[in-house]
Parts: C-alpha cells; structure tokens; sequence
C-alpha cells in the first residue's frame, strides 16, 4: 500500500511540475527551486518503504473524483460555480475515527507532510488554484453616462471617414453619387447615401462636373486639410513603428503566430491602420509579417490569414508588466503582485460575496496574455485571470482603448475563447464597460478613461476629433 501511495504522489507531482515549467519564463534559478524542493519530498516519502502506513495518512492522501461544473444559460448573471479541474488535489475525508487505532504514532509525520504542500503551494500557488469558488450572485450592468458619452460622440465617425477614403482613393478625388450610393451596404451607412452626404456637409460636398453629366461628390476643403494632417500622423516613421508593433503584439496574443486577414479588417479601424495597410505598411516590414493561408475549422475553406515572421520577445509584454516592471518589481514578485485595476461607477456595488471573491481572484499569479496557457483549465479561477489579461492587452492595443464586442467575439472565436470573453465580459464590471449606444454594444477598458476622455491620447485620435468637430457643424 506504501509503494502504491507514494508512486501516485510522485506522479502527480512531476504533472504539478510540468504544468510549472510551462508558466515559467525559463530562468534556471526559478525551475530548480520546485525541483529542489520535489526531489526533497521524494527522499522523505521514500524513507517510509516497508513501514506501515496509518489510515488517516491514507485517507488524506486520496484524490478525489473531478467534479462536473454547474452550466446554467448564458445571461448577465455572474456564474462563479463550483468545479474542480482534471488534475487532482488534497481532502480530508470525515470518517468515524473511533475506529482508527494505530500501532505507531505518526502525528509527527503527518505534520510535516502537511507543511511539506503547504510550503509548496505557498510558492507555487498557480498549482493548486485550480478550484472555482462558488458565487452565485446576480452582478447587474448599470449605465455610465460618462463612458456612454465617450462612445456616443464617435456616432458616424467611422463611417464618415470610410467614405472620405473611399473619394480620395479615386483618381479624381471623386466619386459619382450613383457610385457612392452603391457603398451603403460596406460602409454601413445608417441611411441612404445622398441624406449621408447632406447630413456631414461640412464634410462632403456635392456638384456637377458638366452639363447632362451625374452629380458626384467630393470633400470640403477642410476636411481635405485634416485628410493630409491625418496622412502626415500615419507615415510619421514613430507612428508607424508603433502601428506595426502593435499588430505584432495583436497577432502573438495567447502564445499564437497569425490570424486571418478577416478578423484584422474587423479590429483595423480600432488599431489605427491606413486605408490600404496592406500596400503601405506591410509590405515595407517583411522581417516583421508574412501573408499565408490558413484552414478555416468550421468550414474548411483556405482563408488568407497574417503571421509574424518570428516570436519578439521584447514585444511579449503586457501593459500590466510594464507597469509593474516600473514600479521595480521582476520576476515572480512581478507575476504575483499584478492585479487589475478596477473602477466602478458611482452607485454601482457588488455583493459582499461577490466582492470577496474578486479580492481572491486578484491575488491569484498574473499569466500574461502573452503565453500559451490554454492547458489550465478552462473553468477555474486562474484561467479566468488569463482570459481576462488577453482581453485586457487587446484592448489596450487600440488606439480608443474600446472596440464593438462582436470584434472581440471574432477574435476569441479563432483561439477558441469565445465563450470565455462572454463570461469575462460580464463578470468583471470594474475593468470592462459594455455601452448599448450607437446601434451595437462597444466594450471600453474602463482605466483609459477619466470621465468620457483618454487618459492617454494618441495623435490619430486628435485628428479624430477634429473630424468630430467638422461633423457637428451646422
């Protein structure tokens, strides 16, 4: 029985080791510390071969059975359920111990085979985080009229300037209203695209190029001056430097290489890309990206799809990292101490219970959303951190901090995460805002902005604004 004990610890402890090593970055000082410390629990647990082994032990030492998560319809309720993961863990059977008469007294023993895991999953505690509290607690969406605001005030600003590029990409800056009018569906115009073209009429301007000629339509001259401001910001060498970076972070998000072109047309107007991105900026970074093709899962169809041409190492840090890296923390002090920062709108508060189990789950290791950690299991707390840090560092990526939901659900669909983005996206209020304006639900990372403004403006979105301002002017 001894033999048969000590062989399952051992096993499940190199397992407990191997899923170390994946989160760990490398370091040798890191990877020989629980190995150190495994191989010390081996000798100990090895110099009780041929002795006889007291119930309790036995009993505290066997696994239970996996537990089937609780699944209820998906809704904007919090479903912290109770699960337990494949991998297997310590109880403490409550048994009639009358009965349990031993020979030889092992209290000693069992205190320090106690402290043994205790100590081990003190400094490993991503090991043995695998369990979902349970809070079954309803965490209602209340309105943020500030971040309504900041979403509401870029009503038709992307399809404005689709439009805008769609004229100037003609060779003479024009474009006949019938041709115009066949745009609607692409651009997703909200009406009809004459009443489009009236509406900005600061913007657009119509006339006709000659008797018995169509009517065509071109740009003010003063949104033709912000076009050449906004083209200056997209080939200024630091903003393209920054452009193409920030697509390579995009394309290594959750340890992965390339995604189709569909998915980056669908977050191009959020990251800040030119028009035709394709010709002006990939194409001068051939050490950086790579078209290939791709096999798309559901369908089966080949589907033209980016990848980076080899892991940056430097890129692969997330924001939350930067930040703690600036406060001098590194290594694994860096990893156990980030949390997210959460803010919650005036007369908005969690339960009690609720509360409490976020404080938990903030203390949990920080697993960047730069690593493959898709081996964690899928309902507990830890990989929930790790889901919540790769929607965190996409949409701090963008240049307006925020992007349509259905964008977000497009790229979680390709890695396999999308029902995982739901649940984040509901279960944490304090770090992700859904706003319902503007005919489509936009999720905003709530720390980028103080009341409806960025804390942290990047030059296209000036020039944004300024196209803002040409709009509203009657």
């Amino acid at each position: 029985m001894a033999d048969n004990v000590v062989a399952f610890l051992l096993q499940n402890l190199s397992q407990l080791l191997e899923d170390e090593l994946k989160l760990l970055f490398g370091i040798e000082d890191k990877i020989n510390s629980p190995c150190n410390e495994l191989k010390f629990i081996a000798i100990f647990f090895k110099s009780f071969e041929g002795k006889m082994w007291p119930t309790k032990l036995r009993m505290w030492l066997t696994p239970t059975l996996p537990m089937s998560p609780t699944t209820k319809p998906e809704t904007h309720q919090a479903n912290y359920s109770t699960s337990k993961n494949d991998s297997w863990c310590f109880t403490k059977t409550r048994r009639n111990m009358a009965s349990e008469k031993e020979d030889i007294d092992f209290s000693e023993e069992l205190m320090v085979v106690s402290w043994l895991f205790m100590a081990l999953s003190s400094k490993h505690p991503h090991l043995f985080n695998h369990i979902r509290t349970f809070v079954n607690a309803k965490v209602k969406w209340v309105r943020d009229p500030y971040l309504d605001t900041a979403v509401l005030k870029e009503k038709d600003l992307k399809q404005t300037i689709s439009l805008k590029n769609q004229i100037i990409s003609s060779p003479s800056k024009s474009l006949p209203i019938y041709t115009a009018s066949q745009l609607k569906a692409s651009l997703n115009l909200p009406t009809t695209t004459t009443k489009f073209i009236d509406k900005y009429h600061c913007v657009f301007t119509q006339f006709q190029p000659g008797p018995g000629l169509p009517p065509v339509v071109k740009l003010t001259p003063q949104a033709f001056s912000l076009h050449n401001e906004e083209m200056a910001v997209h080939d200024s060498p630091t903003n393209r430097e920054d452009t193409v970076q920030r697509l390579a972070r995009l394309l290594m998000l959750a340890g992965m290489t390339k995604l189709p072109l569909y998915v980056i047309e669908k977050l191009k107007w959020d990251l800040g890309l030119p028009h035709d991105y394709v010709m002006t900026l990939l194409a001068d970074y051939p050490d950086y990206f790579n078209v290939c093709v791709v096999e798309d899962p559901s369908s089966g169809k080949e589907l033209l799809a980016l990848e980076v041409v080899s892991w940056r190492k430097g890129l692969s840090v997330s924001e939350l990292e930067k930040r703690a890296m600036s406060l001098g923390y590194s290594g694994d002090k860096r990893r156990h101490d980030i949390a997210f920062p959460i803010f919650l709108p005036k007369g908005f508060d969690l339960e009690k219970r609720v509360k409490t189990w976020v404080e938990n789950w903030q203390k949990l290791p920080y697993v960047s959303p730069y690593e493959d950690a898709f081996h964690l299991d899928s309902n507990s707390d830890q990989a929930e951190k790790w889901t919540v840090a790769i929607l965190h560092e996409l949409l701090s990526l963008l240049v307006s901090k925020k992007t349509e939901r259905e964008n977000l659900l497009c790229f979680g669909d390709c890695l396999g995460l999308a029902l995982r983005f739901k649940k984040a996206l509901v279960h944490h209020p304090g770090i992700f805002y859904i706003s319902n304006k503007i005919r489509t639900q936009t999720v905003v990372l709530r720390e980028a902005y103080r009341k409806d403004f960025l804390v942290k403006k990047h030059p296209l979105v000036g020039i944004r604004y300024w196209y803002i301002n040409l709009m509203s002017k009657t």
